[in-house]
């Protein structure tokens, strides 16, 4: 708690609110809609990537927490630059 008080007044409660995670430095699964399959796509490569994937019925993208452990971009990887 802080003191904001001006002439005496009694203290104030002071709420910080964080800022939310940027959601363009998170890491997306797209699921296929022709095979099913799971793709994960790095941050770096999403913009770019991302444009093919929305234009893509039914395609279903999810925003990552974090990436998993044993994730590989789909796009960049074995030339890792995420």
């Amino acid at each position: 708690m802080r003191d904001a008080s001006v002439g005496g007044a009694g203290p104030v409660s002071v709420v910080v609110r964080r800022a939310a995670r940027r959601v363009a430095a998170a890491w997306r699964e797209v699921v296929d809609p022709a095979t099913g399959g799971a793709l994960f796509i790095c941050p770096g490569c999403w913009p770019e990537a991302g444009a093919y994937w929305r234009a893509r019925p039914n395609a279903g993208v999810r925003v990552l927490a974090a990436r998993p452990d044993w994730a590989q971009c789909g796009v960049c990887d074995p030339e890792r630059s995420c």
